[in-house]
């Protein structure tokens, strides 16, 4: 199954929040109408277990190009999902739209 987050929620106001501070995602399965929500665990567990999750590259006027979301660890060592471009790891996650 592939999955294309859409929002994100992170609980309270965080003045500098990273991507491991985002609650929970609001997904929808690539070419269904299936939806749902997933946590950081749930959504980490389903990456892990040979699932895909992917947002629209930020970047993309076409709104076409997809960035694929991996698991990383925090320096706690808690597993947080993350998107890497070029090796290197991005705020793309933090640039989704809120849930409302």
């Amino acid at each position: 199954m592939h999955i294309i987050l859409t929002k994100k929620c992170v609980e309270g106001q965080l003045e500098s929040p990273n991507v491991w501070d985002i609650e929970h995602f609001h997904w929808v399965e690539d070419g269904t109408v299936f939806e749902g929500f997933y946590t950081q665990v749930e959504l980490c567990d389903f990456i892990q277990n040979k699932g895909a999750a992917f947002i629209i590259d930020p970047r993309d006027p076409t709104q076409v190009k997809r960035l694929e979301v991996s698991v990383g660890k925090n320096p706690e060592g808690r597993k947080y999902a993350r998107i890497l471009v070029n090796g290197q790891e991005t705020d793309y996650l933090l640039g989704l739209p809120e849930c409302e």
